[in-house]
């Protein structure tokens, strides 16, 4: 696998992002709640005049006891025709992919599981592949 990820910290794990699926990274400064949305809808902010729905992926995770209030940056991307920003705690790097995703030895949790790919090594480390397809896919089953 010879790809470029960016690479952001989310609930303390490394994870990579395709970059081609990545339209920009962003830092949030106002999230509006939507009454009604599922707890992991942080709500939706603004960007150059288009409306970002905003997932906290730690809440979807259900990973509640982790504590971290303070995620500002999102990376921002498009799927289905909707766009979308993840919340994350740190925009690490852009790097390279040099492995083929594999599991992740131990597991990762029941959700971590259904939203990741494996994990892969890069040139500064490894960490674990999301797609954003995937995430968003996973989203729609978790409503149900």
């Amino acid at each position: 696998m010879n790809i470029s990820v960016v690479l952001v910290e989310l609930a303390g794990q490394r994870i990579a992002l395709p970059s081609l699926e990545i339209d920009s990274v962003i830092e949030i400064d106002k999230i509006t709640p939507v009454p009604g949305a599922p707890d992991y809808i942080a709500g939706l902010a603004s960007l150059r005049s288009r409306a970002l729905t905003v997932i906290d992926c730690v809440r979807m995770l259900g990973l509640n006891d982790y504590e971290n209030d303070d995620y500002q940056s999102a990376v921002v991307f498009n799927c289905g025709g909707h766009d979308y920003a993840l919340l994350v705690e740190v925009v690490e790097d852009v790097a390279d992919a040099t492995t083929e995703p594999v599991p992740v030895p131990g597991g990762a949790g029941e959700m971590w599981s259904k939203i990741s790919d494996g994990l892969i090594e890069t040139n500064v480390g490894p960490a674990m592949l999301i797609r954003t397809e995937t995430l968003i896919n996973s989203l729609k089953q978790k409503k149900r």
